[in-house]
């Protein structure tokens, strides 16, 4: 049996096409991936709280804590961005510029999604407390 060009073994070489990963890039992916997870698990269950009628001190607790985890996701998001313009990948230029505009694309639109979610929450709360 020989071992043909796409095995996995060659794949993964130093040598190979595939560039190794660095880890900071990985550990700031996946720290945006949490938080983009917990923001959309909060925002059900404080859809479902409004829909099931959840005393207003747990609707609080989980506008605040969507408020807090959009922060997060935002830091991220530009710790993300400035990952990707910093430390770019090894390889061909074309596909460097390719995958460096999609990972900016990518990180822009959590930026968004977090910067809505932080305003949202706090503007609920803001208006769900009225005029003291």
């Amino acid at each position: 049996m020989s071992i043909s060009e796409d095995s996995p073994e060659t794949k993964h070489s130093m040598d190979g096409a595939m560039a190794p990963k660095r880890p900071f890039r990985l550990l700031v992916k996946r720290l945006a991936y949490l938080f983009l997870i917990m923001y959309f698990v909060i925002l059900a269950f404080w859809v479902t709280g409004n829909l099931r009628s959840y005393l207003d001190s747990t609707q609080s607790l989980l506008l605040g804590t969507l408020a807090w985890d959009s922060v997060l996701l935002t830091f991220f998001a530009l710790v993300g961005i400035g990952s990707i313009v910093v430390l770019p990948l090894e390889g061909e230029r074309r596909q460097r510029i390719g995958q460096a505009v999609w990972g900016i694309g990518g990180y822009i639109l959590l930026l968004a999604i977090g910067i809505f979610g932080a305003f949202f929450g706090d503007a609920i709360l803001t208006l769900a407390a009225g005029l003291r």
